[in-house]
């Protein structure tokens, strides 16, 4: 005896509505979300929801979200320099040793251990040596501004921190030209202005 679509519909639960729910685990996974909640999105009782999740994606709904967040969390580790329990918590683990226990699991290690094996976070920013030297060059030309001359443009001393942070802003942003480039004019379209641009500004403003 032949199935009608209604009740076909009603047996067979759409890949639509399956995708749905993994979607949902997808966006949301930071979010104390639970098998039910992924259920409801995709319109069918939790025990149903698992079985057809399961039959279709060869992974239980639990096993699919807890996925997503150790995924998560073996990205943040390496990149940040947040601890581990605050890591635990922002993928939406809310135990500290279910985590260490799962992470170690699929990774072969601790979330600590997991880290260690990666250069600090801070060594990932990468500053062009140029920016760096001018940048050291322009803190040690504002120290030796007097502080009893007073600059006429700004109407603060030289020495005051006004002045300190205009005049190594001047002096940084010049220097950008050996990393970034000038057109002809002193400053490529699109682009911060270049030397020309800055040493222009510094003798209109009398130094």
């Amino acid at each position: 005896m032949g199935h009608g679509p209604g009740i076909l519909g009603c047996v067979l639960p759409s890949a639509r509505h399956l995708s749905r729910a993994k979607d949902l685990a997808d966006a949301r996974y930071f979010e104390p979300l639970t098998v039910a909640d992924l259920a409801r999105a995709a319109r069918l009782s939790p025990a149903h929801f698992s079985r057809e999740f399961r039959r279709t994606f060869g992974e239980t709904p639990h096993q699919y979200l807890l996925t997503r967040r150790l995924e998560r969390a073996a990205a943040l580790l390496p990149n940040t320099d947040r601890p581990v329990t605050e890591i635990c918590f922002a993928v939406g683990l809310t135990s500290l040793g279910s985590f260490t226990t799962s992470f170690g699991r699929v990774y072969g290690t601790a979330p600590s251990a997991y880290r260690a094996s990666f250069p600090p976070a801070r060594r990932h920013i990468r500053v062009p040596d140029c920016v760096g030297r001018l940048a050291q060059a322009v803190g040690l030309e504002t120290q030796r501004q007097p502080a009893e001359q007073a600059d006429p443009q700004l109407g603060a001393p030289k020495g005051s921190l006004p002045f300190r942070w205009f005049s190594g802003s001047l002096g940084l942003a010049s220097g950008l030209g050996c990393c970034l480039g000038s057109g002809p004019s002193g400053s490529r379209q699109g682009s911060l202005p270049g030397r020309g641009y800055w040493a222009r500004r510094r003798q209109g403003l009398g130094e």
